[in-house]
């Protein structure tokens, strides 16, 4: 009998006239009671010059205005790339599976060259340039298990841990009126659970389990308006289900549970609740 097997898998997708591209690659290997599996890709597109034309209503108390824009001259690129990492061990007593997660987003360039048209209360024909451009990392790491202790005892287990980071910048210009923007993000995410699962016969069962989640959020803030910002959240829930099978068609769930929240914001104080 074969204990050991894989196989791998390749697509790839390429638009001409234009730029655009998109192309993976899969694969798994199986030994014993351990599968190996990973995943990676590439995909990017770009164009320039395309014709946009848009019309819009903003309303006043007392007038209205009508924007025309058309843009000849737009410029756009963007690339992503990811890559996973999966192993899963599964035998009689234990299921164990860690997974890796990579996700990059880049956009150097989303511009626009356009031209404003505006009629109403006050009427003028005006040429405004949008710039922006913007990165972003993502990655994670998940971590599961489950314990068969006995036919009556299960216990279950879980971590997940999360990182990312954005990058933001754009510059408006219209006419004499300027805007500039600089954002810098940084994300942390963290939770955890424990459940026991008992079930002494086929009509009763009893799953309790403590959840706890954690996030971390930093912002800067740069441009016209700077500032900072740095809000840390925690909850930790606390469940039980107790399940009692009546017959074939009658079922009783009891669900009681609590939630303890707590969070704070750079430069107030601590809150907690339950």
């Amino acid at each position: 009998a074969h204990d050991a097997g894989g196989y791998v898998t390749i697509d790839g997708l390429q638009n001409f006239g234009y730029l655009k591209g998109d192309y993976n690659i899969g694969a798994k290997i199986s030994h014993n009671s351990t599968n190996y599996s990973f995943w990676a890709g590439h995909n990017m597109k770009s164009y320039a010059g395309l014709k946009i034309e848009k019309e819009e209503k903003i309303s006043f108390p007392d007038h209205i205005i009508n924007r025309n824009t058309t843009n000849n001259g737009a410029d756009f690129r963007n690339n992503q790339q990811y890559a996973q990492l999966k192993v899963n061990n599964d035998t009689k007593k234990r299921s164990l599976s860690v997974s890796i997660l990579a996700v990059r987003d880049e956009t150097p360039h989303n511009d626009q060259r356009e031209i404003l048209d505006y009629t109403g209360d006050n009427l003028h024909n005006i040429a405004s340039t949008d710039n922006n451009n913007s990165k972003s990392m993502r990655s994670s790491v998940n971590l599961n298990g489950n314990f068969y202790i006995n036919p009556k005892h299960q216990l279950k287990m879980r971590l997940n841990g999360g990182y990312t980071t954005n990058n933001y910048n754009r510059s408006y210009i219209e006419g004499k009126l300027s805007s500039a923007s600089d954002v810098s993000e940084d994300l942390y995410s963290f939770d955890g659970q424990l459940a026991y699962l008992f079930q002494p016969n086929s009509s009763n069962s009893l799953y309790s389990r403590v959840t706890h989640f954690h996030n971390i959020t930093s912002s800067l803030y740069g441009g016209e308006y700077v500032t900072w910002q740095h809000l840390w959240k925690g909850e930790t829930l606390f469940q039980f289900d107790y399940t009692h099978q009546f017959g074939e068609k009658l079922i009783m769930m009891l669900s009681p549970g609590a939630s303890w929240l707590n969070y704070k914001l750079h430069g107030n104080s601590l809150v907690s609740s339950w």
